[in-house]
Formats: structure tokens, C-alpha cells, sequence
């Protein structure tokens, strides 16, 4: 005989998160640009990984993601952080509440 068991939770999620992630490679299938928008209730941010530097740059209040976008238009935009490397941002839920991680 088989036990059953059935477990039910009350899951609260938000209305919308939105991903963006664009990237262009070079003729070599190099990464050339590295480009995110993530969006929730919560916050908003936008992120370019600055290849020559190897930095990516965080910014809040982040705008769509325009095909001709190019790193010194990212330059002028206000910066949150500078991290090293290439920082690929996602998000998490965690108790109903989605986040922004990175």
C-alpha cells in the first residue's frame, strides 16, 4: 500500500518582471557588448559590461535596450556600481517577492 500525500502552499507572485539580455559577437565569436534590463515592482536597473575594461557597470532607472546602443552612451548614464568582470544579471523569488540578483 501506497501513502499519498499532497502538500498545498498560498503563492502571492508579482504582476510583471521583465528580462532583457542583448549581446553582439565580433567576426571571431568574441563577445563585442553585453547589454541587460531587468525590471520589477521594486526596482529597475540596466547593466553593460565594458569588455576593454572588464567591468560591468550597474545603473538604475534603465531604459529599453536600443539595438544602436553603444558603451559611451552607457558612460553617461548614473551608475549604481562598477564590478569586475562580466556580471550577468537574473532574478530570484524569494516568499512571493521576486528580486533583482547579481
Amino acid at each position: 500500500m501506497r501513502n499519498m500525500f499532497s502538500a498545498q502552499f498560498r503563492v502571492v507572485t508579482e504582476s510583471e518582471a521583465i528580462l532583457r539580455y542583448k549581446w553582439k559577437r565580433d567576426t571571431k565569436q568574441q563577445y563585442a557588448r553585453l547589454a541587460t534590463s531587468l525590471r520589477t515592482s521594486g526596482d529597475w536597473i540596466e547593466t553593460h559590461c565594458v569588455l576593454a575594461k572588464d567591468q560591468t557597470r550597474v545603473m538604475r532607472f534603465a531604459r529599453d535596450i536600443m539595438d544602436d546602443d553603444d558603451d559611451d552612451q552607457a558612460d553617461r548614464r548614473p551608475i549604481r556600481e562598477k564590478l569586475p568582470g562580466r556580471v550577468i544579471p537574473g532574478i530570484l523569488t524569494q516568499s512571493g517577492k521576486v528580486h533583482i540578483v547579481y
